[in-house]
C-alpha cells in the first residue's frame, strides 16, 4: 500500500510543478540541507498534506465492508434495508470525491488538509485506512515511512514525467496502484528489437503472448519472448499463454526455436524474474530449442544496458538459424554519412514490408454520414464513427480521444511528384547525429509513401524561418527577393498564415528551387495527434467510443498563389482543395480499420456533476455537440437503470436543420 501511495503521489507531483516546488521548498527550509531525521518529519506539514490528498483521490485500499452483527438487520437511509448476513461495501473513491463535502473533488489540492480546513469537514468523510476495529493497524508506520521516503526524494531529485501525455492507468488486485511499468518496458524492448531486425533484413511481427497462444507458436521462424512478472504473476496479456504452457507435456513444443528476455526489479527478490524464468524452463521442458541464454534486464541497474547485452547474444544464433555465417553477422549500411545532418537514399523501387506500428490501436466498428450528400446552406459533411478501444483503455464522458492520422493521399502524391520519386520507392534516412529527428524512422528502410503519409505534417503552413532559408538558397536574385518578401510583415500574415501556404505550395510556386528531399523532410514538423471530443458515455459501452465531427473539404486559399507559372498546371492548382488531415482520415476509415488512438482527460470541471440529481444546463458552441451527446447519453442510461437524475437542458446551434446532427436521437 505504501508503494502504491508513493507512486500516485509522484505522479501528481510530476503533473503539477507548482505543488512540487512548494513541497521541495518546505523540505529545504526544514532540513537546511542536512540528512532527514525523525524530528524533521513532524514539521513537514505541506508534504503531509500532499500525501493525504493523494490518499483522498487514490486510496490504495479502495473499499471496506460493513455487516450487521446483532442478527437483526439494519435500515439504511433512502429506504434501503441491510438484512442479517448481508455485507455493504463502502467505496472510498466515491466517499472521498463526494461534491457535497469536497469542493472541486477531482482536483489535486493539498491545501484541503492545511490551516484547519480538514477539521471543518463532516466526520467520517475521509477513511483511507478503513475505520473501526478493523482499520489498518500499520497506519502510523505507513504514513511515517511515506513521509520519510518522499522527503528524501524531494531533497535530492526533481520530478518529471517521462511522457506527460500518458494517461494514468490503474491496476486493482487487493489494492490499487499505477499499472504496467514493466509491461511498457517489454513493449519498448520489443519495438527496439523489431527495429534492429529490420535493419538486418528480417521481417518481424510484434504480438502479445495471449494473442498468439502456446498452441500456435510458429515452428518455421524463431520466437523471441520479452516478458515480466507482476507480483510473481504473468502480465494481463500473457495469462492464458502461461496457463497453457504450464499444462504442456514433453514434445508439445518440439520444432519451436526461442529466446527469452525478462524485465524486472531485483529489489523484489522473492518474485524477481519468476515468469521469464518459468517461460524459459517450460519451453525447454516441452521440447523447444533455446537459441540464446535467458536474459535478465534489471530496472534497479543498467536496464537498457542489460537489454543490449542480451541482444548482442541473439544475432549470431539467429543468423545460424537461417543458414548464414554468424562470424559475418553485422548491420549492413546503404551508404556513408556526408556533411548534411540528414541523408536520404533511394534503396529500391519495390515496396518494403516492415513491422507493426508501435501505437496502441483501436478498431473502427462503424462509420456513418449524418448529413445529406448535398447541403443547401453549404455546410460541412458530418460523420459519426464508433471505435473499439484498445484493451485496458478507459474514459469518462467529456474526455477526448487523440487520433494519429495520416496525410491525405493527394498531398503525398504532390510531394512525390515534386521530388520525382516513385510511390513504391524505399528510402533510408540517416541523421548525422544520434537522436536527431527522432520523429522520423531513421536507419531502417521505409516506403516513401509511408514516410510522407505517417510521419510529417505536409499540410502545415510554412514557417518564417523556413522562408528565410529558402531565400538564402534560391537559384537567382528574383526568386530570393520573392521568398524574402513572403517572410516579411504584413505579407507573411496575409499570404502565408491566413492562406495556410505550405512549404510544398511554395516549392511548387518556385519550381526551380534546389531544396533537396532530405532538407524538405527536416524542415517539416512531426505528425501530431488530433484531439476529438468523445460523443459517447462509458455507461453505453465502456470498451468503445464514438466521435462526431465535421469533415473539412473546401477550396484551398493557397491554390492560386501556389500555381506555378507556365507549366500548364494552373487550372489543376486553382481547383485544389483544402482537406482536413484528421477528419479526412477518419471519414475514409471503414469497419475493421485500425486507428492509433489514446484517451486524453478533459479538465476536471468539464464533467457531469458527481450527484446525478443535480440539474445541468449545456451550451454547445456552434456545431460542437459531441461531448454533450455523451453527457445526455450518460444521464439517459442512469435514468433507464432507475436512478434519479436531474433535468438536462441543451442549447445547440447550427446553420439549419439539415445540419442538426443527432437531432432525432437527442429529441428522443
Amino acid at each position: 500500500t505504501t508503494s502504491g501511495l508513493l507512486s500516485f503521489t509522484f505522479f501528481h507531483l510530476g503533473q503539477r510543478p507548482n505543488i512540487l516546488r512548494k513541497a521541495q521548498a518546505e523540505v529545504d527550509r526544514v532540513t537546511e540541507g542536512q540528512p532527514i531525521t525523525l524530528a524533521h518529519i513532524a514539521k513537514l506539514t505541506y508534504v503531509d498534506a500532499v500525501l493525504k490528498e493523494s490518499l483522498r483521490l487514490y486510496p490504495t485500499a479502495p473499499a471496506f465492508g460493513r455487516a450487521t452483527k446483532d442478527g437483526k438487520g439494519f435500515d439504511l437511509p433512502n429506504g434501503y434495508r441491510l438484512d442479517d448476513g448481508e455485507v455493504v461495501l463502502v467505496s472510498l473513491f466515491h466517499l472521498h470525491r463526494d461534491p457535497k463535502v469536497w469542493a472541486e473533488p477531482e482536483v489535486f489540492k493539498p491545501e484541503r488538509f492545511l490551516d484547519g480546513e480538514y477539521e471543518k469537514l463532516p466526520p467520517n468523510c475521509y477513511k483511507p485506512f478503513g475505520t473501526g476495529e478493523r482499520a489498518c493497524i500499520g497506519r502510523a508506520f505507513a504514513i511515517q515511512e511515506a513521509m520519510l521516503v518522499t522527503a528524501m526524494i524531494l531533497q535530492r531529485f526533481d520530478i518529471e514525467l517521462s511522457d506527460p501525455s500518458l494517461p494514468l492507468q490503474i491496476k486493482q488486485t487487493l489494492t490499487i496502484k499505477p499499472d504496467g511499468v514493466h509491461m511498457r518496458s517489454c513493449e519498448l524492448f520489443s519495438q527496439r528489437l523489431a527495429s534492429e531486425s529490420l535493419q538486418r533484413g528480417y521481417i518481424p511481427s510484434v504480438v502479445t503472448l495471449d494473442s498468439i497462444g502456446f498452441q500456435r507458436l510458429p515452428k518455421d521462424q524463431p520466437v523471441i519472448v520479452i516478458t515480466a512478472s507482476y507480483e510473481g504473476q504473468p502480465c494481463d496479456n500473457a495469462k492464458l499463454f502461461i496457463t497453457d504452457l504450464e499444462a504442456a507435456k514433453p514434445g508439445d513444443a518440439t520444432g519451436v526455436s526461442y529466446a527469452v528476455l525478462g524485465c524486472g526489479h531485483k529489489d523484489w527478490a522473492r518474485t524477481y524474474q519468476r515468469i521469464p524464468s518459468l517461460v524459459d524452463k517450460l519451453l525447454s521442458d516441452a521440447g523447444a530449442t533455446r537459441l540464446a541464454p535467458l536474459g535478465k534486464a534489471d530496472a534497479a541497474g543498467d536496464f537498457f544496458g542489460d537489454f543490449e547485452a542480451w541482444e548482442d547474444t541473439l544475432w549470431a544464433p539467429l543468423t545460424s538459424y537461417y543458414g548464414g555465417d554468424p562470424a559475418a553477422d553485422k548491420v549492413g549500411s546503404a551508404g556513408e554519412a556526408g556533411t548534411s545532418d540528414l541523408q536520404v537514399e533511394v534503396v529500391s523501387e519495390t515496396r518494403f514490408i516492415g513491422g507493426e506500428s508501435g501505437y496502441r490501436t483501436g478498431v473502427v466498428v462503424s462509420n456513418t454520414r449524418l448529413t445529406a450528400d448535398e447541403l443547401k446552406l453549404g455546410g460541412l459533411e458530418k460523420r459519426h464513427v464508433e471505435l473499439r478501444l484498445p484493451d485496458g483503455m478507459t474514459y469518462r464522458s467529456g474526455d477526448y480521444l487523440a487520433i494519429m492520422p495520416t496525410n491525405p493521399a493527394s498531398e503525398v502524391q504532390r510531394v512525390l511528384r515534386r521530388f520525382g520519386i516513385a510511390p513504391e520507392a524505399t528510402l533510408l534516412l540517416r541523421p548525422a547525429a544520434a537522436g536527431a529527428y527522432s520523429h522520423l524512422p531513421s536507419n531502417a528502410p521505409v516506403a516513401a509513401s509511408t514516410l510522407l503519409a505517417n510521419y510529417v505534417e505536409v499540410g502545415e503552413y510554412c514557417s518564417r524561418r523556413t522562408l528565410v532559408e529558402l531565400a538564402a538558397t534560391a537559384t537567382d536574385s528574383a526568386q530570393a527577393a520573392a521568398l524574402r518578401s513572403l517572410a516579411e510583415d504584413p505579407t507573411y500574415a496575409t499570404e502565408v498564415v491566413a492562406k495556410r501556404l505550405t512549404l510544398l505550395d511554395i516549392l511548387e510556386q518556385h519550381a526551380t528551387h534546389p531544396l533537396p528531399l532530405a532538407r524538405f523532410l527536416a524542415l517539416l514538423p512531426a505528425m501530431r495527434m488530433r484531439q476529438y471530443s468523445i460523443s459517447s458515455s462509458p455507461l453505453w459501452n465502456p470498451a468503445a467510443v464514438t466521435l462526431t465531427f465535421d469533415v473539412l473539404d473546401a477550396p484551398a486559399l493557397s491554390a492560386a498563389a501556389a500555381a506555378p507559372a507556365g507549366d500548364g498546371s494552373s487550372s489543376t492548382s486553382s481547383r485544389r482543395r483544402k482537406v482536413g488531415v484528421a477528419s479526412t482520415f477518419l471519414a475514409r476509415c471503414a469497419p475493421g480499420d485500425r486507428v492509433a488512438c489514446a484517451v486524453r482527460a478533459s479538465p476536471a470541471a468539464f464533467h457531469l456533476p458527481a450527484d446525478p440529481a443535480v440539474p445541468v444546463v449545456m451550451v454547445a458552441a456552434g456545431s460542437g455537440v459531441a461531448p454533450f451527446r455523451g453527457f445526455v447519453q450518460e444521464r439517459a442510461a442512469m435514468a433507464a437503470a432507475g436512478r434519479k437524475v436531474g433535468r438536462a437542458l441543451l442549447y445547440y446551434g447550427c446553420r439549419g436543420r439539415e445540419e442538426f446532427a443527432h437531432g432525432p436521437e437527442l429529441q428522443r
